[in-house]
Parts: C-alpha cells; structure tokens; sequence
C-alpha cells in the first residue's frame, strides 16, 4: 500500500498531467470503487468540472474541482493511466476521467480495493473519510505532549498504534518499522509505556 512519500510522488505527477483540464464524461465500470454516493450521481456531479490543485492529505490524493473534491485512495494496487479517448479498455481500468481535449484518465486497480470519494469543496476537511484522520508528519501540532495522550490507554504494540491514520495520517507498515527501528524501540512495547524521549524521537 502506497504511504505519505508515495502518495506525494503521484500527486506531483497528476499535477503536470491534469491540472486546468476540464472532465466531460466519466465511465464507472465498478461501481464499489465509489466510496460514498450513488454511481449515477457521481458522474452528474463531476461532469463539466475544471480540474484547480491537487494535494494530499495522508495517505489520500485529494483532486480539488470547481465545487467539488475528488478523494482517491490507492490501497494495495491502484494507479492511474493516462489514454487516448477511444484507446482499448483494460479489464483493471475500472474509473475512467474523459477530459475535453480527449485525453483520458483511467484508475486501475487489479485488487478493487481502492475507493474514489466525491465531497463538497467547502466540505473536504470536515466529513469523512479526512475529518477522521489525524496530524501529518510535518505538522506543528505533532508534539511529545500530543503523542504521549494518545498512547497513555492504549495498551497495543507501538507497531500497531502507529499505524493508526486517527494519530498519525500517513505510515504505513515500511515506514513503522524504518521508524521504531532508527528509534530504537521495540516494536512490541506497549504504546502507553513510551517515555517522552521515545515520543520526540518519533517525530523526529
């Protein structure tokens, strides 16, 4: 599963491949990939929409529209591809973006198991799925103090605890364990037993 530094890789690509583009069409080939509305809705929504930015919010590529936000989170297996309007459909190209100069933007994902999420721009940060996640890793909130009343109940192992998007959005299983190995810290010590240096060394 793809964790902060390479959704932050992809995002700067879709930002040389897609920003200012226009979506005039979308085809949903399946349909569970839509995370939170109906698929019907989805494509009435997002047709005419400009595509403005593009940034991430943990683990979260999130397309900024006109009105709307586009939320794409990869999971084990997802990608986008880029495609001339009318070139053969993949059996893994499961969302296609067809934008107005005829270019296309097809999400494949092998496994099914990433999700597109569709929000109200005003809205982005305050539903979920990112109203739910916690601080980035370069955030000024992130203190010792912070983490420290985060792991005090939580009994489970630091490996665990750390791959919890509501504390820390973006780690995933490579990066828990570069983190807890530079750190030091055994894996399976229980969260709540850190002491504050092995809090800073964590942010760190």
């Amino acid at each position: 599963m793809p964790e902060k530094p390479e959704v932050i890789t992809v995002s700067k690509v879709l930002e040389k491949r897609i920003i200012g583009k226009r979506i005039s069409d979308v085809n949903i080939y399946w349909d569970n990939i839509i995370a939170n509305c109906d698929v019907k809705s989805f494509k009435e929504k997002i047709k005419g929409q400009v595509i403005n930015s593009i940034t991430t919010r943990g683990k979260f590529i999130v397309v900024y529209l006109d009105d709307y936000s586009l939320l794409f989170h990869l999971r084990m297996e997802g990608k986008f591809f880029f495609r001339t309007k009318g070139d053969e459909l993949n059996k893994h190209e499961h969302v296609v973006f067809i934008f107005d100069d005829n270019s296309e933007m097809r999400f494949h994902d092998v496994r099914k198991f990433g999700k597109v999420y569709l929000v109200n721009k005003e809205d982005t940060y305050k539903v979920a799925p990112l109203s739910m996640l916690g601080y980035e890793f370069d955030d000024k909130e992130l203190s010792v103090s912070y983490l420290l009343s985060r792991f005090k109940n939580k009994k489970l192992p630091i490996k665990s605890v750390l791959l919890d998007q509501s504390i820390i959005t973006g780690i995933g299983n490579i990066y828990d364990n570069e983190i807890l190995f530079l750190c030091k810290i055994n894996p399976y010590k229980s969260a709540c037993l850190l002491s504050e240096v092995d809090c800073s060394n964590i942010i760190k």
